[in-house]
């Protein structure tokens, strides 16, 4: 009964914590006279964009990129974003409820069930099952030894390295992509599997794709290797059959998700950089910081290939995974290897290769996404060791509840931060209904101002989103395309928006005669150069207390 209540005690616990990074997000909330919809974390950077890809994009049955209009969609994974838009218009739920609310309960039903199958598929100890969903939800890095050394305290260090668990549905789509690797592992152990089941386990690295480019490539590689192990058992026809059909389904899934709408992308998605995403560990002040070690790396590097400088690398390597793996570490400490094992191992492998090896366009930094699927497959080793170590005879529990103590400091940070009220950005009750307005208009383009952030007095938190970051949020809440916005996912899909950006820094008339709408939030002084333009007028339609919006009069028509 022990192991029951253990792990019903795990999966309410990650229930409470899970939902909190994410369900209030997109909230009417209240801060004294500041009411409005709240955005915590990279929800309101990121949420804010998949708002505008289903409210812009798929809920208007477009294929056009949300905030760069007339550009095709094209080099993201839209998946979650198309499902969610055909949903909103078979059922007139608003994105933010689906988004924020339905789709994590969804995903957390869908997480409990398929890795509690795949802990009993895996290993029979009735233990295993709360470990595995522990270090799954609550799984974390050592950064909080990085802060307590330089700054004699904790908080804030869950931050610092790359994504761990508890900040799973920050990133809704790899989070979503979870439960299909589960899928595939636990198809992976079948002792016989009929032939649909093969198809199922050769399908969903597509699938993943369409949800996250990068587990899909992981999730690729893990099903190629399992092919390669069944031909080496002389299973010729599954073997073939699958990497076969994963294949095929995965070119296309290429060619539909991230080229299907335009012509190719003119720039690499990822570019061959050994090394470089590891090196922060010792180069930033907030992390180990070594800097002298640091630049005799750099010194011995242009010099060419040798033992001092491969030493510095190893033991970088050595404290990149150690920081950002944690307790998982542990993993490591295993006896026992089975084919799904080599499958894992292979998972793992790739995900350190592809992050450690390449730099993306746009934010070199992106391939750490490769990372959060090797790091996701180490709980699986870890909570066996954990349940192994546990069955010592001396000193195992204790051994094990410091391995949980251990685990914990990070994840207690993050229910902090998602815990605080009031966040630090939101979109004003009086800006919705500016942009309620412009959502009611006939369809046209809006050009949204300002482009950057412009900070505002510091009258306490929460904060105007426009002030906060240059965010698709406009798009989001009017269903419009925006002529530009949201920099930083026109970078990520390669679409060259440099000339278009210039246009507008030089508040160049020309682009009046491309949109159909100005909003502008904020400092309203930024209209008065547009004002200025010939030959169109600026009809002023609705303002609130910081934000108003056009429509553009020109003599021939405009979008």
């Amino acid at each position: 009964m022990k192991f029951r209540f253990v792990t019903g005690l795990v999966i309410a616990v990650a229930c409470v914590t899970q939902l909190l990074t994410v369900m209030p997000s997109g909230s009417r909330l209240c801060q004294g006279d500041r009411c409005g919809d709240y955005y915590w974390g990279a929800h309101e950077h990121d949420g804010i964009w998949h708002l505008a890809l289903i409210n812009s994009t798929f809920g208007q049955a477009k294929t056009e990129f949300p905030t760069m209009a007339g550009e095709k969609l094209r080099g993201y994974n839209a998946l979650l974003d198309s499902v969610l838009g055909q949903v909103k218009l078979l059922t007139h739920f608003e994105a933010k409820t689906l988004y924020f609310k339905v789709v994590p309960l969804l995903w957390l039903a869908a997480m409990i069930w398929v890795w509690s199958r795949f802990a009993k598929s895996y290993r029979t100890s009735r233990w295993y099952q709360a470990a595995l969903l522990f270090f799954i939800f609550f799984g974390n890095s050592f950064s909080y030894w990085l802060r307590l050394a330089h700054e004699g305290r904790m908080d804030g260090a869950s931050g610092l390295l790359s994504m761990q668990s508890p900040q799973m549905l920050t990133n809704i789509q790899f989070a979503l992509s979870l439960p299909f690797l589960g899928i595939m592992l636990i198809l992976m152990q079948l002792a016989k599997r009929k032939w649909w089941q093969n198809a199922v386990l050769a399908v969903l690295p597509t699938v993943m794709l369409g949800l996250k480019f990068y587990g899909g490539v992981i999730a690729m590689v893990m099903v190629g290797v399992f092919a390669l192990f069944e031909l080496k058992k002389k299973a010729w026809r599954e073997g073939l059959g699958i990497i076969g059909l994963a294949g095929v389904m995965f070119i296309a899934g290429m060619w539909y998700f991230y080229q299907p709408l335009g012509q190719a992308v003119n720039t690499q998605i990822l570019s061959w950089q050994p090394l470089q995403t590891m090196h922060p560990i010792i180069e930033e002040a907030g992390l180990v910081y070594w800097p002298q070690i640091a630049s005799l790396r750099n010194i011995l590097a242009n010099q060419g290939i040798g033992w001092r400088l491969v030493l510095i690398e190893v033991v970088t390597f050595g404290l990149f995974v150690i920081l950002n793996w944690g307790t998982r570490v542990i993993g490591f400490y295993r006896k026992q290897w089975r084919t799904v094992d080599g499958v894992i191992l292979s998972g793992i492998v790739a995900g350190l290769f592809l992050n450690l090896g390449f730099v993306q366009r746009g934010e070199w930094w992106n391939t750490v996404q490769f990372l959060y699927y090797a790091t996701f497959l180490t709980n699986i080793w870890a909570a066996d060791v954990l349940v192994t170590i546990a069955g010592w005879r001396k000193w195992g529990v204790i051994a094990a509840v410091a391995i949980v103590a251990l685990t914990l400091p990070n994840a207690i940070d993050t229910v902090r931060i998602f815990s605080s009220y009031p966040p630090q950005s939101f979109v004003s009750d009086e800006e919705k209904k500016v942009l309620a307005a412009i959502a009611a208009e006939p369809a046209g383009t809006v050009l949204a101002l300002p482009l950057a952030p412009k900070a505002i007095p510091d009258e306490g938190l929460p904060w105007p989103l426009y002030s906060r970051f240059d965010t698709a949020y406009v798009a989001a809440y009017t269903g419009k395309t925006t002529y530009l916005n949201d920099l930083v996912q026109l970078r990520l899909t390669g679409i060259d928006y440099q000339e278009r950006l210039a246009k507008i820094m030089a508040n160049n008339c020309e682009v009046l005669k491309e949109v159909r709408y100005v909003y502008v939030a904020g400092d309203q002084a930024q209209i008065i150069d547009w004002q200025k333009c010939t030959g169109v007028e600026l009809q002023s339609v609705m303002a609130g207390d910081d934000s108003e919006y056009y429509r553009v009069i020109t003599e021939t028509p405009n979008q």
